[in-house]
């Protein structure tokens, strides 16, 4: 049997802590503050469910559906932007009987959005709506599906 060379090792531990780096900050950053991770999620739901016609396509309802309970303004905007000057609990913490008219509110203020990440190259999109099938298989919805998506990243940047 041969000894493994420390270059090997190296290798190997840097694998490891790039997982790990990629997975921390994929948990730790909250949900569509990236430019256009809403672009990427409505363009994985929409291979994952062959909906791509091709071409700058609006968001789908289920999708803004998703942002708006999901998504983090206060990292965009600062308090000034909010009535009374005060940032407002996430959605997702707010309470159910006053949280789904906030959440259809928010949906249909993004109607008016468009993804142009449909005009790109379907690899990756393909690869990722696989992975969002296999997630929505083992129980995964909204929120924790998009955590699920980002859990690829670490292991793409393993391989």
């Amino acid at each position: 049997m041969r000894a493994v060379s420390k270059e090997t090792l190296w290798v190997v531990f840097c694998t490891m802590a790039a997982l790990l780096r990629v997975a921390a900050f994929s948990t730790a950053f909250p949900l569509f503050v990236a430019g256009d991770e809403a672009h990427h999620f409505d363009a994985i739901h929409k291979y994952s469910r062959g909906l791509v016609t091709g071409g700058i396509q609006p968001f789908t309802p289920e999708v803004n559906r998703v942002i708006a309970l999901h998504a983090s303004p206060e990292l965009r905007w600062g308090p000034g932007f909010f009535a009374g000057g005060e940032i407002p609990a996430p959605l997702w913490r707010v309470d159910e009987a006053s949280r789904a008219a906030k959440v259809e509110e928010r949906a249909r203020a993004r109607e008016r959005f468009r993804n142009v990440e449909l005009t790109h190259p379907p690899l990756f999109h393909l690869l990722m709506a696989a992975w969002s099938r296999l997630g929505e298989g083992l129980g995964f919805r909204d929120g924790r599906l998009v955590y699920w998506l980002r859990f690829l990243n670490a292991l793409l940047w393993a391989a």
